[in-house]
């Protein structure tokens, strides 16, 4: 992961557009940069409404220099607005938001941020922001984390919600044995959330450690994520994993470590969200390993009491990209996702692997106007374009958000 910067105030501001046509292999590729980052914020990943507009964070400016989340929303004449909605102050409510954010129905947002809370832990949140008739929003904070047994520093961490309301996600350090946890948030009827630890990772060479990205619910009602440390010893604290939680029948969750990289042609270091399809098969990506030492994107596939694991892709770095991070898109059946380097100009670049598991690159970052460093990828709401972030432009640590259509 990027290092962090010293930040610097983002205005609201509304900038112009700037187009660039590109046309890798036989794509048509058009990439528009919507707005620009002043130096050093630490842009992280996007959501988008029914409306169109974006919402995301950032990990380190704002008034109280903790981090913000911004909205950036698109007008008839093509001209995006950004502006910021919250300031974290590093106290109660957090600081250091770099999770991509979860809405729900009503509109409302919900993250977490890595650091902050009550007390002197330090050991991150969990937060909603709700929305004003007249356009204002206020936040709270529906979870502070001690640090002990109920888990610390959710690390790039996306919320799901469940049927019922409740909210799932991870932590990056913290349990029982100070290897992360997975958590439930359950609304109260009289106001309030209540967390739950569905179970705490011990590492070592049986168990995973240190999940990031959080996890994706089956149609059974499985849980699943990745976690970056445990397993195999050929990367030291382990090259990582990818587990199930299955609930029980008398209450409580049982935990699997359903794959465990090797730092081989596997990978090793799974570091994204995970992503289902209707099939149940699982897909992820790993930030190093292959044989190009650049990562992997990975398929896990369901068969009659076990899994199956496929390697889909390992990157070279030129011009396919190195370092995938964060998390995939799927779309008529292709995968795409990001990688921070490699690409044609090592600026990082923008992947598909068809149905057939054809990989190519779809987008090559120069590391001009149209930035380096991608952090993250989402559709819009008529699946015909991108939208993302990225961490620098040009020589400069400034970030944009940019659209990419064919």
């Amino acid at each position: 992961m990027k290092a962090r910067f010293l930040s610097y105030f983002c205005d609201a501001a509304t900038f112009g557009l700037l187009f660039l046509a590109i046309s890798p292999a036989a794509w048509a590729v058009t990439e528009t940069r919507i707005h620009e980052f002043n130096p050093g914020v630490d842009p992280a990943g996007l959501v988008a409404d029914s409306a169109g507009t974006l919402y995301g964070t950032t990990g380190s400016d704002g008034f109280y220099r903790f981090g913000t989340v911004f909205q950036v929303r698109p007008s008839p004449y093509g001209i995006w607005t950004e502006s910021t909605i919250y300031s974290f102050t590093g106290g109660s409510d957090g600081g250091a938001p770099e999770g991509v954010m979860t809405l729900d129905a009503e509109g409302n947002l919900y993250g977490t941020t890595q650091v902050g809370g009550s007390g002197s832990c330090n050991c991150g949140t969990v937060f909603e922001l709700t929305r004003s008739a007249s356009g204002l929003w206020t936040e709270t904070t529906l979870y502070s984390f001690a640090g002990g047994a109920d888990g610390a520093n959710p690390d790039y961490t996306n919320l799901v919600f469940d049927a019922a309301g409740n909210l799932y996600g991870v932590t990056y350090s913290g349990g029982s044995a100070r290897a992360g946890t997975v958590f439930e948030l359950s609304p109260q009827a009289g106001g309030g959330w209540t967390e739950s630890v569905l179970y705490a990772f011990a590492g070592g060479t049986s168990d995973g450690a240190n999940p990031i990205g959080g996890v994706v619910f089956d149609t059974a009602g499985n849980l699943y994520g990745a976690a970056l440390d445990g397993g195999s010893s050929e990367c030291g604290s382990g090259c990582g994993g990818v587990f199930e939680l299955s609930p029980q029948a008398g209450g409580g969750w049982k935990e699997q470590m359903i794959y465990f990289f090797k730092n081989g042609n596997d990978g090793a270091v799974p570091i994204s969200l995970l992503i289902i399809d209707p099939a149940g098969n699982l897909y992820g990506m790993t930030q190093t390993g292959g044989s190009g030492g650049c990562g992997t994107v990975y398929e896990l596939s369901p068969t009659g009491g076990g899994w199956n694991k496929k390697t889909l892709h390992q990157f070279t770095g030129s011009p396919d990209g190195c370092v995938p991070f964060l998390n995939m898109v799927r779309n008529a059946g292709s995968l795409y996702g990001i990688t921070e380097a490699g690409g044609a100009m090592d600026d990082g670049a923008i992947f598909q692997i068809t149905p057939a598991g054809t990989e190519q690159t779809f987008f090559s970052f120069s590391g001009g106007n149209d930035g380096s460093d991608p952090r993250s990828l989402i559709l819009n709401s008529n699946r015909r374009a991108f939208f993302g972030v990225t961490f620098g432009l040009g020589s400069a640590s400034s970030g944009v958000i940019f659209e990419i259509s064919k």
